[in-house]
This record gives C-alpha cells, structure tokens and sequence, in this order.
C-alpha cells in the first residue's frame, strides 16, 4: 500500500496523489475503518508535509460520492482539516428524519 501512495516502508510520501489519497480514506471510511486500525494509509496522512496536506484537503472538499458519515472526521483529523469543511457538501446537513429525532429529542427534555 505504501508503494502505491509513493512512500517506503521508512520514507515519508515523495509523490503521493491527492486524489487517491482521498479516495482512499472514503474508502476506508465508507468500510468502517477507522484511523485507530492504524495501517499504510494513516502512516502516510500523518508523515504528509503541510502543502500537500493542503492539497489532499482541497481534494476531500470537493469528494462528491458516498460517504458514511460515522468516523469521517477521525480521518479529517489526520489531515488537520477544520471540522466545518470536513465533510463533503452534500453531508454536511444530517438527514432529514435525524432532523426531526433531534427537534423531539429537544422538545421532551
């Protein structure tokens, strides 16, 4: 796996694409993986300079497939990104019959 992300075993990712770095956390995510089942994928987030940080953020914000909302922002966390923008456009608005659960919740308390 780290041979595919552009690292070795000890090096930090030399040419790591941003775009497969994060599909590959939504799809870790989207599996039910989290950052805490460690593996090649956190080690390369967390040795990943600040610029292509930076780079891979500006690609996760613009993710337009499915994404589990459930342990996304453990992976968000990895890349430092601000919780507001971790989650893809479409996701950032709970589901409409959580909505509901919430304002109830609200109400009987």
């Amino acid at each position: 796996a780290t041979a595919l992300l552009g690292a070795g075993p000890t090096s930090a990712p030399t040419s790591a694409e941003p775009g497969a770095l994060v599909g590959l956390c939504f799809l870790a995510v989207n599996c039910g993986v989290s950052p805490g089942d460690g593996g090649a994928l956190v080690s390369v987030l967390l040795q990943l300079p600040d610029d292509m940080k930076k780079l891979v953020a500006a690609k996760w914000e613009a993710w337009s497939g499915p994404a589990r909302l459930d342990g996304l922002q453990q992976w968000a966390m990895l890349l430092e990104v601000p919780e507001a923008s971790c989650m893809p456009p479409q996701a950032v608005a709970p589901p409409q019959f959580l909505q509901q659960e919430e304002e109830e919740a609200t109400e009987t308390a």
